[in-house]
Order: structure tokens, then sequence, then C-alpha cells
């Protein structure tokens, strides 16, 4: 049975405040600073194929663990993660002479490019750049296709190893030839080539979302180190392919603090206010396929959607495509005219 407590056995010191706040005219003020009902928790993702630079740090003995920097050589030498490898843009394109670059390597092609860098069978690769993610899951969505599952991707990347103070070497790791092979079967659901691409568009039945700078999109010009650009290298002309939405790829990463990606609750709300879902047949792309495959990797791999494609060739391809009699047609927002002005009022801002 319960006891009953009677208010009278309270401590008077208690019976006191109650009384003066009864009687005041002020309002009372409750601060809920630490109440559990007030501080929502912030869901980030945890995923198998995501790790955090602490854990990886506390890896780095773990000799079955391959990091892999995905950048210039360049931009590697200038600091990196201890013992991390270096893959670039040429170890996992193509060879073939098509007149246009960014294309995927081949499987025996990006096989020998990982085996040259000391990858062997059973290693776990561990992916980073240093450009909030976007290079590393191109990387990472050529093993998806190639059916090799067992890879992470450095969540927050360099600039997040970097915020932590943890060690940074120059120093070339050289692993020797490895032994990597894919072992499975190609899986190629997150796939479409030009050809699947062009009856998309001349069908109206996906969702087509470009990944890239608004201005890319747009197709306006734009300076760079002192350049001016009608369009970004490689390329063959300006805008976008017919009837594509545009969707920042870096909306989803918190590019101005920690480079990780942005909580579930806003990476959702980011999509949902794109009219982005998962009941719709979505192809994604960008300039030559990396943006997108970040896109990519967030939609089918954090939040679960089935129907999502990366083109493979993205603007690159198709802009060659129409440039050289394909029949297609690209989407011009920006009109000649007006194309010709910004780049006249960007002249004039550099002289001023």
């Amino acid at each position: 049975m319960s006891k009953k407590i009677n208010f009278l056995q309270l401590s008077s010191p208690l019976i006191i405040l109650f009384l003066v706040l009864s009687c005041s005219n002020e309002p009372t003020i409750v601060d809920h600073t630490d109440s559990e009902q007030t501080n929502e928790s912030i869901e980030f993702f945890n995923s198998e194929y995501l790790i955090d630079v602490v854990k990886l740090k506390e890896t780095l003995g773990d000799k079955t663990i391959k990091i892999i920097e995905v950048s210039k050589n360049k931009v590697f030498m200038e600091g990196h993660i201890p013992k991390a490898l270096n893959l670039w843009r040429p170890a996992y394109e193509t060879d073939e002479p098509l007149g246009y670059t960014g294309m995927k390597a081949s499987k025996e092609k990006l096989e020998s490019s990982l085996q040259r860098i000391g990858i062997n069978q059973g290693d776990r690769i561990i992916l980073y750049d240093k450009k909030g993610g976007s290079d590393a899951m191109r990387m990472a969505w050529l093993l998806d296709l190639y059916g090799h599952q067992d890879y992470q991707l450095l969540d927050g990347g360099f600039k997040d190893w970097e915020l932590h103070k943890f060690p940074i070497d120059q120093k070339v790791y050289i692993q020797g030839s490895g032994n990597f092979k894919f072992t499975t079967n190609e899986n190629m659901d997150s796939y479409i080539s030009f050809d699947e691409m062009k009856k998309a568009v001349d069908s109206g039945s996906a969702l087509l979302v470009d990944t890239r700078e608004l201005e890319e999109y747009k197709g306006q010009p734009f300076e760079k180190m002192g350049h001016i650009y009608s369009y970004k290298r490689g390329a063959f002309d300006y805008g976008t392919i017919p009837d594509a939405i545009h969707f920042n790829w870096s909306e989803n990463v918190d590019m101005h603090k920690d480079g990780k990606l942005k909580s579930v609750k806003d990476i959702k709300f980011n999509f949902k206010k794109a009219g982005i879902s998962p009941d719709k047949d979505i192809i994604l792309f960008c300039h030559s396929g990396s943006r997108s495959s970040h896109t990519t990797f967030v939609l089918r791999k954090l939040l679960g959607y089935k129907k999502v494609k990366n083109y493979d060739g993205s603007w690159i391809e198709w802009s060659h495509k129409f440039k050289n009699g394909e029949d297609i047609k690209l989407w011009k927002q920006t009109s000649e005219e007006e194309h010709e002005q910004l780049k006249s009022n960007l002249k004039n801002s550099q002289s001023g």
C-alpha cells in the first residue's frame, strides 16, 4: 500500500518558497536546459559504410585495413593520414579513346590499380578525400559496381582528421604489389549508360537530378584563378540535360564545419524539399559522375532508396554527344546573349 504524504510534513523552507511563488505577480521561469524533453537528440547516420576519424585512428595499426586518399598526388604529398595510399582519376578511369574523359575504368583496370598500391584480398578499404567525399565516393561507387562491398567512407575526410589534430604524414607508404581481386558478380543496379539515359530523357520516365553547382546547372560562366570560363573543363558546352531538377550534392555535407554528413533529419528534409522521394525512379548526374556518386551513396546506402542510378558519363559525355551530332538536346536556362553579358560582367569586375 502506498504511503500518504502529509503536505505539512514537508520542510518549512519548501512551504515558504511555495507561498512566495504563488503570491508573486511575476511569471515563474523554469529552466529546462537539462531536460530531456527540450534536448531532442540529433540522429546521425550509423552505417556499416561509414567510419569516423576517432575509430580510424584506433585501427591504424591493423595491417588488413588499407586507407586510400583519392586525390592528385601533389595534394596527397602536402599531407595525408599516416600510412594512407594514393589513387587519382587516371587509375580508375577508362583508357579507351572516346574523345572525352571521366568514364569508369573496367573491372580489370581497377583491379590492377588496387594491386599496384598494395591492396590485398581480404583488406578493408577506407576511402577519403579533401573535398567533402565526392572523389572518394566515385571510387566507392566503382567498387560497388564490381561487387566489392568491404569498404567504408571516412566521414568528414581529411578535414575532420585535421580538426581533431591527429597526426599528419608526408611520407610515401610503399606497400608493395597486392593480390586484390573482385570475387563476386558485378552489380550494375546503380549504373546507367548513355543509351539508357537517352531513353529515360525521351520518355520522361525518371526524375533527373543535376547535382552540380547552381551556376553549372543554369549554364552560367564563372571565374577561377583569374580565368573566365564558359563552362567547366572537360565539357563541350554549357547547360544541363532537359527537364533535370537541381540538387547540389554538397547540401548533404557540412562543408563549412567538419566536412561530415549532416544529420538524418536535415538530409531527409533537403531531399523532400527538392521532391526527391523513394517512390520515384531517380537518375543522378554531375560533370563526370563523382558528385553524383556521393548523392547516390547517400540515397542508396544510407537512406535505402532502391530506384537510384548514377549516369556514368554525366555532363561531359552528354555535351560531347550533342556536339558530335547525336539526336539529343541541351537545356540552356541562360541564353547566348545573357551568357556573353555575364562573361563581360566578370571581365569588368576583374579590371575594376
